[in-house]
């Protein structure tokens, strides 16, 4: 649960609703036991197997739209993040976070067929996720620092241009 207030402080730290937010989110049904399954699959597999857990509960035949409900991608790749940073993931690299403003550095910078980080706004596309850690990584071996590194000067990069 500490990585979890972490990442929505993280989100929400400057806006007025972001405490009425977490507590929606908290307060819904089976939401702590959803956040529980997956904290449980990202410590073991990483993040692509987090991404990959939400997307099969959110798109398989029972369809649990709601796991856990109120948690969109971009949120829930930054709550992975914490959970990977905190506690690495044996042979596994930090899962660095996926939101708006890295796709828009994307779109611009990378070659969008080599590198298509175009996930959608409910979990799809767990693959796409998987294309943006493995080039997020690939890039950080190349220059020698972290991928979240990377993905924080991205961010910076481009938080002018979104109204960050």
């Amino acid at each position: 649960m500490t990585a979890f207030l972490v990442a929505m402080i993280g989100r929400y730290g400057r806006v007025g609703y972001g405490p009425s937010r977490v507590a929606q989110m908290i307060a819904e049904p089976h939401f702590l036991d959803g956040l529980a399954d997956l904290t449980r699959v990202t410590l073991a597999e990483g993040g692509v197997g987090g991404y990959q857990r939400v997307r099969d509960a959110r798109h398989s035949e029972k369809r649990d739209r709601g796991f856990p409900k109120h948690l969109g991608p971009a949120l829930g790749t930054k709550y992975m993040y914490f959970l990977t940073k905190a506690q690495p993931v044996k042979g596994q690299e930090v899962s660095p976070v996926l939101d708006s403003v890295v796709r828009m550095w994307f779109r611009r910078s990378v070659d969008v067929v080599a590198a298509n980080v175009e996930i959608g706004g409910n979990w799809g596309y767990a693959e796409r996720y998987e294309t943006y850690v493995t080039t997020m990584q690939a890039r950080a071996e190349e220059r020698g620092i972290p991928a979240d590194d990377i993905e924080r000067l991205i961010f910076v990069s481009c938080q002018a241009e979104v109204g960050g």
